[in-house]
């Protein structure tokens, strides 16, 4: 029977000691890990019975003779005598529940524990006032299970994916916020003691520069910018074509150290390199102005445009069609020209010309004087401008120049009709010119209009035609 009961007790007493251990344990862990100010009075009835209970456990009197000796001033309540003599005596009490079926009987064993947890649940309300489940979380009014998150381990590493819901809170998690760890944002154990703005996290590397609101540019999905973002930026420069394709630091360098507000808006100013580098046509050596707009668009460098007309020479007609290239007329990347004159750029085709043969013919290298913008064909000159005007049937039909100027002869030295219509005069029969000795004045009988219906003033020969000389008229034999 002694031996059952022994056995009985001792099973009995071991289920208390892990029982009643686990508390114990949980209860000191949480004082180590806290810090806290904890002003446990220590019951001197606890040393007092732990003490006859278990014949003064060397351990505990050696240690509490140890600490009075080394801190002779402070009474056995104090902070620093709990925390010397607290825990060895917890572990003499363990030892004696431990050998309780040698040493005592299960009703002193149980007597012994419900006085000590009654002394530390008087005493050490600290304790238990702020964990009043037995533990105390330094995350603050966080009621999730601690194993949510931590392991039974230890306390560090977290778990790779803690248990917790972030969306339940009063900042979702979206975008590149998912991938982030729970330290990198909650810098401080009391999870609510952090901001839910940008820059409570992230450093304004602008400086301030475009306001507190980093929504206005950024999401959370990165720090990317799109153009559709920044509507600020038409107030100041509209990012039109080529503009509305790069990043923001293509053209605001140095990201903090940007000026965002008074950055220039003239195009040299982000493009003077493309200036000086620009080799079709050469915008340094021709002296080109810095005034980008005036020659390209914001869709690219190609199919620049230049208002001639600004200059005092307007492109039309061939010079416009079909289109023409700067290369065209700037040849060797020469835009400092001096003259206007159209033999400064068609020498060439002055000297080549062969129907008729301007240089043989010593014609004007004034070109306009014969041709227009149009094209060379349909040349016209203005006869009148000589000399010999053009009148009756020297226009028409429309004359070509060749027909009075043989061979291309463009030099003729005399008027005279005969030096064009010399075989005219030599050929006419009636009256025949040549044997009648007829004078080679043409203009004396003869107008512009016909050979027909001739007339002579016979009043500048030496015989008038009065009376019947003259009714009716006299027609030639």
């Amino acid at each position: 029977m002694r031996s059952v009961r022994a056995n009985g007790v001792l099973g009995a007493e071991s289920t208390a000691y892990f029982f009643y251990r686990s508390i114990f344990v949980r209860m000191f862990d949480s004082q180590q890990r806290t810090q806290a100010t904890q002003r446990t009075k220590l019951s001197l009835l606890v040393r007092t019975e732990s003490d006859r209970e278990y014949g003064r456990c060397p351990a505990t009197s050696r240690r509490r003779q140890q600490f009075l000796a080394k801190h002779p001033a402070t009474t056995l309540g104090s902070e620093l005598q709990q925390r010397a003599f607290i825990p060895n005596t917890v572990s003499c009490l363990m030892l004696g529940i431990k050998q309780g079926a040698v040493m005592l009987g299960s009703r002193d064993v149980l007597r012994s524990l419900a006085v000590l947890i009654f002394a530390f649940s008087a005493n050490a309300g600290s304790v238990f006032a702020q964990a009043p489940s037995g533990t105390h979380s330094p995350h603050g009014n966080l009621s999730i299970p601690c194993q949510n998150c931590h392991t039974s381990t230890a306390w560090k590493p977290i778990r790779g994916a803690p248990e917790f819901d972030h969306n339940q809170t009063k900042y979702a998690l979206r975008g590149m916020h998912h991938s982030v760890s729970c330290t990198e944002c909650h810098v401080r154990l009391v999870f609510t003691n952090v901001g839910q703005r940008c820059q409570d996290c992230h450093a304004d590397i602008h400086k301030r520069q475009l306001g507190a609101n980093c929504e206005q540019c950024h999401t959370v999905r990165g720090w990317q910018v799109s153009v559709q973002q920044i509507q600020q930026h038409n107030n100041r420069f509209p990012l039109t074509g080529a503009h509305a394709t790069v990043d923001c630091d293509a053209c605001h360098k140095g990201g903090a150290t940007s000026k965002f507000q008074t950055m220039p808006t003239q195009c040299y100013s982000c493009h003077s390199a493309d200036f000086k580098t620009a080799a079709t046509p050469n915008h340094v050596a021709a002296g080109f102005s810095t005034t980008c707009e005036s020659c390209h668009s914001t869709d690219n460098w190609l199919n620049a445009k230049f208002d001639h007309a600004s200059v005092g020479f307007p492109l039309n007609g061939g010079h416009a069609v079909p289109p023409r290239l700067c290369a065209d007329c700037h040849l060797n990347n020469n835009y400092n020209l001096a003259s206007t004159a159209c033999v400064g750029c068609h020498l060439k085709d002055y000297q080549g010309a062969t129907n008729p043969n301007h240089v043989s013919a010593q014609f004007s290298q004034s070109c306009e004087q014969c041709h227009n913008i149009t094209s060379w064909s349909n040349a016209s000159f203005n006869h009148n401008a000589t000399a010999f005007p053009l009148t009756g049937l020297h226009t028409v039909p429309p004359r070509q120049c060749t027909d009075c100027h043989i061979n291309n002869n463009y030099n003729l030295s005399t008027t005279a009709c005969v030096s064009c219509h010399l075989k005219d005069y030599q050929g006419t029969t009636n009256p025949n010119h040549v044997t009648s000795s007829f004078p080679q004045r043409c203009d004396q009988c003869h107008n512009t209009t016909s050979w027909a219906n001739a007339t002579f003033n016979h009043n500048s020969t030496g015989f008038a035609l009065t009376g019947l000389h003259t009714v009716p008229p006299a027609r030639p034999a």
